[in-house]
């Protein structure tokens, strides 16, 4: 993307920035509003004092710490305040494109892809419940924490879709476009902002860089059909290509990777691997979840996640409110969340301990005493059909490869959705018209002929246990009002050492997990690229 001054090519430099948790974003967005009233523009530079003088503000952090599972979110947020205060967020030292600039120019033209955090989201029109203001930012902003906390169950509803992944009647909730829809989440929080600046200082515009924020709710097909995604970028590559006299490098981020893969196999489809041999000559892939995620499972199970869980007790801390089924509904409704269900086998996925959806060994014995219940109840509200499925689903546990069965067997009406949308073969797929597997790198092997065509895999890494990669279910007795809907949620009560509320994790970046395998060169042959870790194992 930048070349030494004098015309030989740069090797890839890229400083990433670790982010704190969703659970200290969402704490801060909370602080934040509590604020608002009283410093409307200046909650970054004076959110530490606050911190220490609104009573509001500890008053509700006071609550948050009493709760043993947020302790150690809440410490973690006050660091960041404290940074916060301090500066932290404006970087005052040498930029590296600072430094670069001596040397390097600007070279291939670059088109961004941003994630779901760094894709803003606003609002058209709405209900009433919603008291909105005409494209008031209702996703990735301080806003939309003011309007789920205004009413949660209301921002749910406007930002969920119909079985059909489309807007629901009187609501409109459209992507906002520019490059100020992704360079900051709040005050202190740089998403893209950094990345921009640094390019900038290479030499880097608006004339060579550009960026496509979507709506990542809706799946691949209908970005094209109805935002006409796709289309855009690919004239946009044509233009760039035709005005920098270069071929474009493709920068793209967690969800904006498996878009970017898509886009590659749809171009190719529609213009032959040429164009892209004529008009892309990089892809830089940061922190992809190409193999999809275990969390995407979860969350389509029970609507529950670490950050759920997390988020649902400072909602109860902060409105007293619950989120009960509506999560879940959430989730089902997101076109985009099957893109992110687990690929890939054993070979892939090894068969690890706590990994994959298990069930305690007294799971026949509690699912029983539900059953009971309600054959002592006046009105029986479980079918037999509900009763025979969950007994066969309990029955065993599932590898993460097996994950998806969970789904097949509780959901069929979403999986049979789903499944008409999303391949998740794990053989190449010689139709290359088959729009279900233009996501999936088993199915699809990735359309670049030219071997100067590069492709960058960047992701952060961690060896501490922080990525989620299993599950401990037991039925739902905490709202079995919802047990029909949910009857399965995460064992949060569970005393075993190896899970924390329920939930089983491993060595990743947080989000996307490590994925180990002794079979390197089948990975190395189906993946868009593979990594290898100081051990030479594939990850």
């Amino acid at each position: 993307m930048a070349r030494e001054k004098g015309g030989s090519s740069m090797k890839s430099v890229m400083q990433t920035m670790g982010i704190v948790s969703v659970v200290v974003l969402v704490l801060a967005i909370v602080i934040s509003t509590l604020m608002v009233k009283k410093v409307p523009s200046k909650i970054a530079k004076s959110m530490s004092e606050h911190m220490e003088d609104d009573e509001d503000v500890r008053a509700f952090m006071d609550k948050m710490r009493s709760d043993e599972r947020m302790k150690d979110a809440v410490d973690q947020f006050e660091t960041f305040v404290r940074d916060l205060g301090a500066g932290y967020s404006k970087d005052k030292g040498r930029r590296p494109g600072q430094d670069l600039k001596t040397t390097r120019t600007a070279s291939m033209p670059v088109v961004v892809l941003p994630g779901i955090t760094s894709s803003m989201l606003e609002i058209w029109e709405g209900r009433d419940c919603s008291s909105y203001n005409f494209r008031e930012k209702y996703w990735g902003s301080a806003q939309c924490a003011r309007a789920a906390l205004r009413n949660l169950t209301c921002w749910l509803e406007h930002l969920s879709l119909t079985p059909a992944w489309t807007d629901p009647e009187g609501i409109k909730i459209r992507v906002t476009e520019g490059y100020n829809s992704m360079d900051y989440l709040m005050p202190g929080y740089v998403v893209w902002g950094k990345v921009f600046e640094n390019l900038a200082d290479v030499g880097y515009d608006s004339r060579s860089l550009k960026v496509f924020s979507y709506d990542w709710r809706l799946p691949a097909t209908t970005l094209e059909s109805e935002d006409g995604l796709f289309s855009r970028i690919m004239y946009e590559i044509e233009f760039l290509h035709r005005r920098n006299k270069e071929r474009v490098a493709i920068l793209a981020h967690s969800m904006g990777c498996n878009l970017a893969f898509y886009f590659l196999n749809w171009v190719a489809n529609e213009r032959g691997p040429e164009w892209l041999e004529k008009y892309v000559g990089a892809w830089v892939n940061i922190a992809g979840a190409h193999l999809g995620v275990p969390k995407a499972v979860s969350c389509s199970v029970s609507g529950e996640t670490r950050d759920t869980i997390d988020v649902g007790r400072i909602a109860q801390q902060f409105t007293g409110g619950k989120l009960n089924n509506e999560l879940l509904r959430f989730f089902r409704s997101l076109g985009s969340v099957p893109v992110m269900l687990p690929k890939g086998d054993s070979s892939i996925w090894p068969d690890t301990e706590y990994h994959g959806l298990n069930f305690p060994m007294d799971v026949k014995k509690r699912l029983a005493e539900v059953f009971s219940a309600d054959d002592a109840s006046e009105s029986k509200a479980y079918s037999p059909q509900l009763r025979a499925q969950l007994e066969k689903t309990v029955s065993r546990n599932y590898t993460v490869p097996e994950m998806v069965d969970v789904l097949d067997e509780l959901a069929p009406d979403y999986m049979s959705r789903v499944r008409s949308m999303f391949s998740l073969g794990t053989k190449l797929n010689p139709d290359n018209s088959d729009q279900r597997t233009w996501s999936n790198p088993f199915e699809k092997a990735l359309p670049f002929t030219d071997k100067t065509q590069k492709v960058y895999c960047l992701y952060g890494y961690s060896s501490d246990n922080l990525t989620e990669r299993g599950y401990h279910y037991v039925p739902n007795t905490k709202t079995p009002e919802f047990f029909t809907e949910i009857p399965l949620i995460l064992d949060t009560d569970s005393s075993d050492k190896r899970l924390n509320q329920g939930i089983a994790y491993g060595e990743g970046d947080g989000t996307v997990p490590l994925v180990r395998t002794n079979d390197v060169s089948r990975a190395s042959a189906t993946l868009p690229c593979s990594m290898f870790d100081q051990n030479q194992t594939s990850s």
